[in-house]
């Protein structure tokens, strides 16, 4: 049997690795395939269909511009790496782990009410988290924001529940980080550290799509590290600590991960929008990443580092 920190490195490695074909696949015919935004937009031209972080979409839009899929396999990536360490691992319980996962009530020894008000506890933490975000931005963009009224919010909460629960990063990539990392991490530290580790992972997996995509580049090195990287990363490091505590409250499932990846993503715009040149600030980034942080961090008060785990 591999031992639980070789797999957790083999994870890690192959997570990067994996995320490495795709500039290759791009030099390999000609170029133009990282081109992401632009093969979307005309896509979207062409079919109609509106360019969101919805697997859905991204996938119709794919069948027209076959680059796109490359973006759907960036995403898939953690969960392919998880794949390929639970094979050579030959584990005879990795089936009955994957099912519990997926099972939207996990198996533990919490109740069935005491599940759903868990999901309503990560919904809740979602829902001051944009809120947070909402109102900072509101009160340092002003006429450049724009909020959605009431009338509006009311009607999208289900659509914002079905988009959360399909969007793509979130789909595809909570089965590496949090439903294979960071209970192989746990482990040999308590769920909040292995959170905040799988976090930093999750934030430098970045890393090579701000490279190749031209961010690090626009922004220039001394920005980029010294502002938009950290407001990055501490967004993702809340939303990996906020993600584990939604599974400790439903016995391990898989889908309150899911569902706090997706809002913080927020493709609704529950929070709000901008236009382009205002939503590419650093700034921008870091009003999200602070209402999110404190969240995580008034949960952590509230359960400490076991982040509520009810058992060993």
């Amino acid at each position: 049997m591999t031992q639980p920190r070789t797999k957790f490195l083999m994870f890690v490695l192959l997570s990067f690795l994996l995320l490495g074909l795709i500039p290759i696949v791009d030099l390999m015919f000609g170029g133009g395939l990282m081109d992401f935004s632009g093969q979307a937009a005309r896509a979207s031209e062409r079919s109609g269909v509106v360019w969101t972080s919805n697997l859905f979409d991204i996938g119709r839009l794919a069948l027209i511009e076959p680059g796109l899929w490359l973006l759907i396999f960036g995403s898939s990536v953690p969960l392919l790496a998880a794949s390929f360490v639970i094979l050579f691992s030959r584990e005879d319980s990795k089936l009955r782990n994957i099912i519990d996962k997926i099972n939207p009530f996990g198996r533990g020894e919490l109740t069935f009410p005491d599940v759903l008000r868990g999901y309503g506890l990560v919904l809740l933490a979602c829902a001051v988290g944009l809120t947070g975000t909402a109102v900072v931005r509101f009160g340092i963009y002003g006429a450049g924001f724009t909020l959605p009224g009431v009338d509006q919010i009311v009607p999208l909460l289900p659509l914002a529940l079905v988009a959360a629960l399909t969007d793509q990063g979130a789909l595809l990539e909570e089965g590496g980080w949090r439903g294979f990392a960071n209970p192989i991490a746990e482990n040999s530290m308590s769920p909040l550290a292995a959170a905040v580790l799988v976090g930093l992972i999750w934030a430098s997996w970045h890393l090579p799509r701000d490279i190749t995509g031209g961010v690090m580049n626009e922004m220039g090195l001394g920005r980029y590290w010294s502002q938009y990287f950290p407001s990055f990363t501490l967004s993702i490091v809340a939303t990996s600590v906020i993600a584990v505590w939604g599974m400790k409250l439903t016995n391990g499932s898989l889908w309150p991960a899911v569902l706090a990846h997706g809002f913080v993503n927020d493709a609704m715009g529950l929070a709000g929008s901008a236009d382009i040149e205002t939503a590419l600030t650093i700034g921008y980034q870091l009003t999200k990443a602070v209402p999110f942080a404190l969240v995580a961090i008034t949960i952590v008060l509230m359960t400490g580092r076991s982040l509520g785990q009810k058992h060993d």
